[in-house]
Parts: C-alpha cells; sequence; structure tokens
C-alpha cells in the first residue's frame, strides 16, 4: 500500500512539474497572428491587382505569360495536382486527372531598382478550370500582409476581377497567413511519375504549364513559400526593432552590406535590449510545410479525398522560430531586410556606388607562383601572396580566369572566396565592405586598390533620418530604393 501511495505521488509530482515546464515553455511572439483581420486590405492593393489591373486575362496561358515577361521564364513555377487538399479538390470529379488543380508561384526576379516591382515569393496562384476559379495568395506591400483573393467565372475570352475571399475560411489552412507547400518529394504533384503518367493524355501542356515537371522545379517552388515566411518577419523586425529613424537607418547600412557581401556592423544603442525586452523568445510564424503524401497509395478511382492528423491541411501546425534576441540579432535582422530587395536591386546599387568618392586604400603584397599543368591541357597559376598580416591566395588561369581562394587583411574577418576577374557588378568586396576597385596579380606581387564607398552610404544615410522611407511600418522596398537613388546621385563624398 505504501508503495502504491508512493508511486501516486511520484506521478503526481511528474505530472505537476510537466505541466510547470509546459507552462515556462519558451513560445516566439507570430509575426502574423491568428487574427484573420479585415477580408479587404486595410490600405494599398495587393501585387495581384498591381499587375492584373484590368482584371487576370483569358485564357490562362495569358497570365503565364506576362508573369514570365516580368520574372523571367525560368523564375514563374508551376505545378499540377490532380488529387490535392485544396478546397477545390472534388471540382473534376469524376475524371480527376483531365481537370488538375494548376499552382503557380514567382519563384526569382527580373526586378531591378525604384520602377519595377518585384514579384518573387510573394504571388501564388492555384486554377482549376473545372470550377473555372482561380485563388491567389498575393503580398499587400502597403498593409504588410498576404491577400486571399478568387476569381470566379473565370472562363470566359474576357477579363475577370479578383474578389476578397474570406480570409477566417483560408486561414483554417493558412495558418501562418501565408502560402503552404507540401516538403519533399511533392508525391501529390506531377514530379511524382506514377501521377505524370495518368496525367501524360493531356499533352505536353496543360494551360500553359507543363505536363512533365522535374523535382527541381517543386523544389524552387517550395523554396518560394519558405521564403514567403519571412516577409512579415522582415516588415515586423523593419518597424518595431528599431525605437526610431535613426535606428533604421543603420539597421538599412547594415542590410545593404550584408547583401552587397560584407559583414554587418555591431547594433546600434538599444537595439539589442529593445528586442530582448519585446520579444525575450524569438520571433516566429505557423510552419508554411504541410507532411508529403502520396495520394495514389489511398485512392483508386474513388471519390474519398479526405485526410485526417498530420496530413489535414487543418491541423495545426507547429511554430517556428524565425529570429531571436542575441548577440547576432542586428546581423540576424539585416540580413532579413537584405532578403527584401532582389540581386537586381543590389546589383543596381553597386554600380551606383561605382560614382561615389569614397577613401581609397593601396596594398601591395610580395607574392610566390607556381605553375600547373591541367589535366584537360591548360595550365593555371597558383599564388600565395603576404605582406604583414594581409594575406592573398588562389589560382588564376591564361585566360586571366580565377578565383582567390583566401583574402584576409589586418584586423578584418576573412573574406568569402570570390571568382576573377573581380569587376562585377556586384564588385567583389572585402569583409569591411570596402570595394575591391583593382586588383593586379603578377608573378612576384598583387596590388590592390580598395574603394570604402559603403562608408559614403552611412554617412548619407544617417543624415537621411527623418525620411519617409525610414519611418514605422512593413519594409518599403520602392520608397528606400527611390531614396538610395537620390543618395547615390550625388558623387561627392
Amino acid at each position: 500500500m505504501l508503495d502504491r501511495r508512493a508511486r501516486a505521488a511520484g506521478c503526481q509530482l511528474a505530472l505537476a512539474l510537466c505541466l510547470a515546464a509546459s507552462a515556462a515553455r519558451a513560445e516566439p511572439v507570430l509575426v502574423a497572428g491568428p487574427e484573420p483581420g479585415p477580408d479587404r486590405p486595410p490600405a494599398g492593393a495587393s501585387l495581384l491587382d498591381e499587375v492584373f489591373p484590368d482584371g487576370l486575362p483569358f485564357p490562362f496561358e495569358s497570365v503565364l505569360d506576362r508573369l514570365r515577361g516580368i520574372a523571367g521564364e525560368a523564375n514563374v513555377q508551376t505545378a499540377l495536382i490532380p488529387l490535392g487538399r485544396s478546397l477545390q479538390r472534388y471540382a473534376a470529379s469524376p475524371d480527376f486527372f483531365a481537370s488538375p488543380r494548376l499552382v503557380v508561384a514567382v519563384t526569382g526576379d527580373g526586378a531591378a531598382g525604384p520602377g519595377v516591382p518585384r514579384l518573387a515569393d510573394r504571388l501564388f496562384l492555384g486554377y482549376q478550370p473545372a470550377a473555372e476559379v482561380i485563388e491567389a495568395i498575393t503580398y499587400n506591400a502597403e498593409s504588410g500582409r498576404f491577400e486571399f483573393q478568387e476569381i470566379v467565372g473565370y472562363g470566359e475570352a474576357t477579363a475577370v476581377a479578383s474578389q476578397p475571399a474570406e480570409r477566417r475560411v483560408c486561414l483554417v489552412c493558412h495558418q501562418g497567413q501565408g502560402p503552404i507547400f507540401a516538403r519533399p518529394l511533392w508525391t501529390e504533384t506531377n514530379a511524382n511519375p506514377p501521377v505524370a503518367a495518368r496525367l501524360a493524355p493531356l499533352g505536353a501542356s496543360f494551360h500553359g504549364a507543363p505536363v512533365a515537371q522535374t523535382v527541381d522545379g517543386l523544389e524552387a517552388l517550395d523554396a518560394a513559400t519558405d521564403r514567403a515566411a519571412r516577409i512579415p518577419l522582415a516588415d515586423r523586425l523593419w518597424s518595431e526593432a528599431c525605437a526610431d529613424d535613426a535606428c533604421r537607418a543603420a539597421l538599412l547600412a547594415a542590410a545593404l552590406r550584408v547583401g552587397l557581401g560584407a559583414t554587418a556592423p555591431a547594433a546600434p544603442p538599444g537595439f539589442d535590449a529593445r528586442t530582448a525586452a519585446l520579444w525575450p523568445d524569438g520571433l516566429g510564424a505557423i510552419s508554411q510545410d504541410l507532411p508529403n503524401r502520396d495520394p495514389l497509395l489511398t485512392w483508386s478511382d474513388g471519390e474519398d479525398l479526405e485526410t485526417t492528423g498530420r496530413l489535414n491541411p487543418e491541423t495545426p501546425r507547429e511554430t517556428l522560430v524565425l529570429w531571436r534576441p542575441g548577440p547576432d540579432g542586428f546581423a540576424a535582422a539585416a540580413r532579413e531586410i537584405a532578403g527584401q530587395l532582389t540581386p537586381g536591386d543590389l546589383r543596381w546599387i553597386d554600380l551606383a556606388l561605382r560614382e561615389t568618392r569614397g577613401p581609397g586604400t593601396t596594398l601591395a603584397l610580395p607574392c610566390t607562383s607556381t605553375e600547373a599543368r591541367l589535366p584537360t591541357g591548360g595550365r593555371e597559376t597558383r599564388f600565395a601572396c603576404s605582406a604583414r598580416d594581409n594575406r592573398l591566395s588562389g589560382f588564376r588561369s591564361t585566360d586571366g580566369s580565377g578565383r582567390i581562394e583566401a583574402l584576409a587583411l589586418a584586423g578584418q574577418p576573412p573574406t568569402p572566396p570570390f571568382p576573377l576577374p573581380a569587376a562585377g557588378p556586384p564588385s567583389a568586396r572585402t569583409a569591411d565592405g570596402s570595394r575591391i576597385e583593382v586588383l593586379t596579380i603578377g608573378h612576384d606581387a598583387a596590388d590592390l586598390r580598395l574603394v570604402d564607398d559603403l562608408a559614403v552610404l552611412d554617412r548619407r544615410l544617417a543624415a537621411a533620418r527623418d525620411a519617409p522611407a525610414l519611418a514605422a511600418g512593413p519594409f518599403p522596398r520602392t520608397a528606400v530604393l527611390t531614396l538610395l537613388a537620390e543618395l547615390l546621385g550625388d558623387t561627392d563624398g
């Protein structure tokens, strides 16, 4: 009896400790909470409505053509899902493979500079021809949220306007208020050979999308949904991590350094303390990943497409920590802001920086060189150069191409490897952000000319701290690029 009571008391104590630990478990603040908000945006317009102000043209190939024309052919990925988990899953019954749902994601950009909109990771479509319905998840930069829209009656030879969907219904599955997609190997889609085989009678193309798809294409689509989940994170950091415009100017300057290949500087005063007080357990989002599912394992020309447990998109999913305060908090925030600029934006900024008259430094490093014959029959020169605490090493082919494998300058972290020639854009830069304007490597010496053009931009951003582009709110890419165009239009340091 005593042993039984002791065991019972021990179980109760263990349960109490477990409940206490659960109550004290760290939970990040969600960047997009459970409240759906109004169906219509509180401000601004969705990217879909900006790209198609007169409605979506018919047929759907015209929609894909316009997106490909803006973002680039390789940056518009599609998937065909005949036996899916969306609200439209029964629309093609009973011949599901005759009208698969066509999913579209813009995964990359042709955008560069303030005059071109950014589509990557911000525009997702799901078209079900049998239902004549297009469902859209599309970012609204002014409201700082993804809009859920639908185009109903999409079956006529005229453009059809979008309308807001009922957000509370959408968020049952889209729990992070953004796009969702399955994890690899995407067995529901036409990247699965048995599914693709049953879709083969459709021909080579279905409403402008390839019927045969690769895993690489689906990986790009999945990665776009992952990056989309971080857009509200960047907006939250930009708007709230800093107490004033001066801090946001420093955050933007750090983001530009990171985006151009340099390291982020130390956090401005008050940043670490503020973010630790606001979000002691970090910022997070509900996972946008659904478990992979093979519908052919349970479906055999029947009607039942229902899923249960983890496979059901309505089942609550885990919360992922996306950012934490701490020693790397400011650098991590700078990386998130840098990610809101396109590669073309950064090349455009780099070209504009070349016109500034930043302070310069010249280094001459003695070198030792050895030549080697390559298996292809060519020759390459390997070099190692050093002077005091400056070191440079790499190789160069007879055509002038090659690679800097190690560059370490006094008082700086090592610079990541970069190819030769180093002209860019974007320019090769040292860890502190200095542009390598000249890099000449001879048989016995290397000459470097470094220009600290980012120091010029730092000063100009600090002086522009009252600019509207640096105000609190969602990260304003267009306004920020317009501000940079103004600041870099003056070439005086």
